[in-house]
């Protein structure tokens, strides 16, 4: 059998001509429903039927409104990862104590709002990861200072110029 089109030599069992595309009029009802009948399985229908990623929407019981330890010590780097670009406000001197705090108490919601999770334990978990870094992170970052104001401190109250009378 050949191509109509190109004259290339075509195979009856093809939809389409190899050489130039074009549709294989000799193409058969019986060659058809045996190549498609060969691919559906019911398991290939569902996938093909489902969506990769469902947003998450009102089907989901709603997210308790927990502080975002992620969100609040790492407010840009959280704000890039989870797509809420209102972060990068953190990058403004001034605005940063001010937007670490709104970020750590609407990040979840913010998180859920911006991106495409599978399901809630998907969410769950990754806010659980932001937030176990950024609760470990801040207290990391508070005991070096609260030592350091400590001596501080400490050395004003013991410096003898100073005869203790500035307080």
């Amino acid at each position: 059998m050949h191509c109509t089109h190109c004259g290339k030599a075509v195979d009856p069992n093809d939809r389409f001509c190899t050489h130039c595309g074009q549709a294989n009029p000799s193409y058969g009802e019986d060659a058809r429903e045996s190549s498609d009948d060969h691919f559906k399985t019911q398991a290939y229908d569902n996938y093909q039927n489902t969506p990769p990623y469902a947003p998450l929407n009102q089907d989901y019981p709603q997210r308790p409104r927990k502080f975002n330890w992620g969100a609040f010590t790492f407010t840009v780097a959280w704000g890039i990862g989870n797509n809420c670009y209102i972060c990068l406000l953190a990058l403004i001197p001034g605005l940063n104590i001010i937007m670490s705090f709104i970020a750590g108490f609407m990040g979840n919601q913010w998180a859920m709002e911006n991106n495409t999770y599978r399901d809630m334990e998907e969410f769950s978990k990754i806010q659980q990861t932001w937030n176990r870094a950024g609760f470990i992170f801040f207290i990391i970052a508070v005991i070096p200072a609260a030592f350091f104001m400590f001596i501080g401190f400490m050395t004003l109250m013991s410096a003898p110029a100073l005869n203790n009378n500035w307080l």
